[in-house]
């Protein structure tokens, strides 16, 4: 694919957009500055192999989803986000408004998170999901100061891994589980903090 730009407002009710369906590289999606993607319904998913944003994506009623296209595609976000097939900075992620954020899913490989401060996250969303649901895939909090999620759940069928402090801020929770696949591969390394909850 040769990728999806947006270079004015546009409004829709659900969306999803498949910027690299044949996984070259080059479907890069781009939402230009002065921008707005907005979504009045309930579902955005945009899958692509990059994703630019210096305009905004507005999700607010519902669940914004953002994926590799490429299949085992790496994801970085937060500080110090470099090598990486695709790759969301601090600056970028306050520009996601949505009720829940979802990064990654059936298509994504490993998935690094630098440090997050509370104002890095758009008010707007109360859950942010982290999913590396591919084999041998894993999700990993880089060991930099700790970040600061309004309710954090992460899945990854290969083990999730943490260096650094995570938390939560208001009264949300966070949930892991690192053998969402439930084949005994998958763990978890990292401290036991409030408001952790792990799967029996």
């Amino acid at each position: 694919g040769n990728g999806v730009r947006v270079l004015t407002n546009i409004s829709t009710k659900d969306c999803v957009v498949q910027a690299d369906q044949n996984e070259d590289a080059s479907g890069i999606i781009e939402i230009s500055a002065s921008s707005t993607l907005s979504v009045s319904g309930t579902r955005a998913t945009l899958t692509g192999s990059d994703i630019y944003l210096d305009g905004w994506l507005n999700a607010s009623l519902g669940d914004l989803r953002i994926e590799p296209a490429k299949s085992k595609g790496t994801a970085r976000i937060g500080e110090t986000v470099t090598t990486a097939d695709m790759k969301i900075s601090r600056d970028e992620l306050d520009r996601l408004i949505a009720k829940k954020f979802i990064y990654g899913g059936k298509q994504a490989g490993d998935i690094k998170v630098g440090r997050l401060y509370q104002g890095d996250i758009h008010s707007s969303i109360q859950h942010v999901v982290m999913a590396a649901q591919t084999t041998r895939s894993s999700v990993i909090f880089e060991a930099q100061a700790g970040s600061s999620f309004p309710g954090l759940e992460v899945r990854a069928y290969d083990g999730v891994i943490i260096k650094s402090n995570i938390s939560t801020h208001g009264l949300g929770n966070i949930y892991i589980n690192g053998d969402d696949n439930n084949v005994a591969d998958g763990s978890y390394s990292g401290p036991v903090c409030p408001g952790f909850f792990a799967p029996s």
